[in-house]
């Protein structure tokens, strides 16, 4: 399943609180070569370096063709010593804000398709009544 990496992607950048500080997800899911990118606020360290690991293993997991699904369910409650809110959200931890983002940018994809499609559909009406 592998597919050549194409010379620009579009993707969603989500910002989530963690205990550990800010995580930003970048998620390019939906495209021939899927991959994301997990940065953490903090710079430098164990928490740099794990949140680069995870999303390596999320891009090859997906590049080989695991379900996204799975992956998701995996790290949905993984939970650490320092839980926070984020939008209305309980985050157990890193691994949970990072299945969390995944799942919330397939909502989001998934009702910006639903309302491109409606736009599109008014757009073609409008044009054949006006």
């Amino acid at each position: 399943m592998q597919a050549n990496r194409p010379v620009r992607n579009p993707c969603h950048t989500l910002k989530i609180k963690t205990g550990c500080g800010s995580i930003y997800i970048i998620d390019n899911t939906l495209d021939e070569y899927p991959e994301v990118f997990i940065q953490i606020g903090k710079s430098g360290g164990c928490p740099a370096s794990f949140t680069q690991f995870i999303a390596r293993l999320i891009s090859f997991c997906l590049r080989e063709g695991v379900d996204k699904e799975k992956i998701i369910r995996a790290g949905i409650g993984v939970q650490c010593p320092n839980p926070t809110w984020w939008e209305g959200r309980q985050i157990l931890s890193c691994a949970d804000a990072i299945c969390q983002g995944l799942k919330l940018n397939e909502i989001l994809e998934e009702e910006r398709f639903i309302i491109e499609a409606e736009n599109g559909w008014k757009e073609e009406n409008k044009d054949e009544s006006g």
